[in-house]
């Protein structure tokens, strides 16, 4: 069974996800990491919100950014006190928005994630 809501992640499945992207994020310029968690948008958004791409990166296989970004902007962005209704948000615009600015770092560390879930849970159900 493969994990398509949010709600079906564990615990340790939710913190395997979250070490996964930030040691992604880590592997980017210090100054950028800084500037990332001084931001509304920055890093502790990304941590209560990074599972919502989940079922993003497990229905698109697409190996340009540009279809994950339409969906991040589609169900994430639009649920983000920082968008405004005409869709403007200026940490988008000011390349402030971890989820936006670092969205192929994060969907890969996702996909990463994902694929070591998958095996875990894989090898339980053969054990059961």
């Amino acid at each position: 069974m493969i994990a398509e809501k949010t709600s079906e992640l564990t615990a340790a499945e939710r913190r395997l996800l979250l070490a996964e992207v930030h040691e992604a994020l880590g592997q980017e310029p210090f100054e950028v990491l800084q500037k990332a968690e001084a931001q509304p948008g920055g890093l502790a958004v990304l941590d209560r919100h990074v599972e919502e791409l989940v079922p993003i990166v497990r229905r698109t296989s697409a190996t340009t950014l540009e279809p994950y970004l339409a969906q991040i902007l589609d169900e994430i962005c639009n649920h983000c006190p920082q968008q405004h209704p005409c869709a403007f948000c200026s940490l988008r615009y000011e390349g402030n928005c971890v989820f936006y600015r670092y969205a192929g770092t994060i969907v890969a560390a996702i996909r990463r994630a994902l694929r070591e879930i998958d095996i875990g849970r894989s090898l339980d159900a053969r054990k059961a």
